[in-house]
């Protein structure tokens, strides 16, 4: 995919009507360092890009993308740009309410099945306790009526 970034660079130093350590001094750069952008031999780095569009005030996709000098300076695709943002931020405002909306469905939803098996917990708990109760009065019953019938049991004499 092709990039404008070297036809954009010595875009900007002839607009500057400067020079390549012009441009270089202003984002601590050295001539050599430019030339190497414009020749196409290397590329600047992304905080050296994002510096330059800063100053220019133009977007780092304008300045990667397309051609400067065919753009107004990039203010075509800027302003482009900030009328497609107009034009989305009713669809943006009914996506956010949508999220809202779906955001407090869910909380209500998940509240409820909380709450769902928070109950249930404690009707498992309680049916747990009761069976524990029961078994706990069955073997006391049970130790009870052994007792009860040792008792009725005649002793044997040896």
């Amino acid at each position: 995919m092709k990039n404008y970034i070297s036809e954009n660079i010595s875009y900007l130093v002839a607009k500057m009507r400067g020079s390549q350590d012009e441009l270089g001094s202003i984002f601590d750069l050295k001539r050599g360092t430019i030339n190497t952008y414009i020749s196409k031999k290397a590329q600047p780095k992304i905080e050296t890009i994002q510096k330059i569009c800063d100053y220019f005030d133009i977007t780092i996709d304008a300045f990667i993308n397309t051609s400067l000098e065919e753009t107004n300076g990039g203010k075509n695709v800027k302003n482009a740009t900030l009328n497609a943002a107009a034009g989305n931020n009713e669809n943006f405002a009914k996506e956010l309410q949508l999220r809202d909306d779906l955001i407090a469905f869910y909380k209500e939803k998940v509240e409820r099945l909380e709450k769902s098996n928070s109950e249930n917990s404690n009707e498992e708990m309680l049916f747990k306790m009761v069976k524990e109760i029961h078994h706990i009065t069955l073997r006391n019953d049970i130790k009870q009526s052994i007792d009860d019938s040792k008792k009725d049991l005649p002793e044997k004499s040896i």
